[in-house]
């Protein structure tokens, strides 16, 4: 498989640590307009540039990549996705913000379908064993509450992967019924061309789920989770990795989240979709939360709705 990575950085080289490491032998090629970023990367995951045929520029890039992984940040991504989808790859994984404006959802979705081609977002948590284990163990249709809690952890972007994991687990699509947000002034790891939130947001779905996502500058860098349903309650750490879960059959159990890094689980993901068999959303299917997020993001940042969501 001829497999394109687009950003060598710290997610690009992972994904490709990962995908080298199943000891499969495909052709790897790199876009990355940072000779040093790629270079320094390579041998960061223990590789060789000779494993490589490196691109700093999309012009150049062959006729037969095949799979490509797109690990920039949100800005670039647009341009990148539909130069590629007119080149002839077929199968994408992108990471968030995957777009920035309904229009680009629109242009990209249009062209995909046109085009026969498949992209899909990688909110890794559906791939995460006690997240499967949870749904699984959930009633259908019977209404969940989740509750998201931790410090400074990027709100506008990072929101995404928990109604993700909610929408995931409920079945249903949700909708923003209230927020309370305000730009986080810390400058963007990514640059100054992005901005962050902090604050409350509040979910809710057709079915009644509630999902409660906040982020107090106040607190420390620490995630917790709790989701609850009748007689069952799960709660979990993202930074210690804790997880309590008590239910009416069995009690309480305390035991490790085995989390795997994209350096593990990339493979795995890759495979699925070559097999059709992802856990993760097209798409299409992640457009909705993206949208939700952009309405009340945009007005924080005194934005019109259909203006560029400047979040990474």
């Amino acid at each position: 498989m001829n497999i394109l990575i687009v950003g060598f950085g710290n997610m690009g080289c992972r994904h490709t640590q990962s995908l080298i490491n199943s000891n499969v032998d495909h052709n790897y090629f790199v876009l990355e307009p940072n000779k040093e970023i790629f270079i320094k990367n390579v041998e960061r995951i223990n590789c060789s540039v000779d494993q490589f045929k490196w691109f700093d520029d999309i012009k150049n890039i062959p006729k037969n990549i095949e799979f490509a992984i797109i690990a920039t940040s949100a800005e670039p991504r647009f341009g990148l996705m539909k130069s590629l989808i007119y080149n002839g790859v077929k199968k994408f994984l992108l990471e968030k913000i995957v777009f920035q404006s309904k229009e680009q959802f629109e242009v990209i979705i249009s062209l995909l379908e046109e085009n026969g081609c498949v992209a899909y977002c990688d909110f890794v948590n559906r791939y995460y064993k006690h997240y499967v284990d949870i749904k699984d163990g959930l009633v259908q249709n019977k209404p969940i509450t989740m509750f998201v809690s931790g410090g400074d952890i990027r709100l506008g972007s990072n929101a995404l992967h928990y109604v993700d994991l909610f929408e995931y687990l409920t079945g249903h699509q949700s909708k923003i019924s209230h927020d309370n947000l305000k730009e986080n002034k810390n400058v963007s790891k990514k640059g100054k061309i992005y901005r962050e939130l902090l604050g409350q947001l509040v979910l809710s779905t057709s079915n009644g789920d509630l999902l409660i996502i906040s982020a107090n500058e106040d607190k420390p860098y620490s995630t917790e989770i709790i989701i609850n349903q009748e007689s069952q309650c799960h709660i979990l750490n993202e930074q210690t990795k804790n997880y309590i879960s008590f239910e009416k059959n069995t009690g309480l159990d305390i035991k490790d989240s085995n989390v795997l890094f994209s350096s593990q689980l990339t493979n795995t993901i890759y495979n699925d979709i070559i097999n059709g068999t992802t856990l993760l959303p097209s798409v299409k299917q992640t457009k909705n939360c993206h949208l939700e997020l952009f309405r009340v993001a945009n007005k924080v940042f005194r934005l019109d709705k259909d203006e560029l969501c400047p979040m990474t």
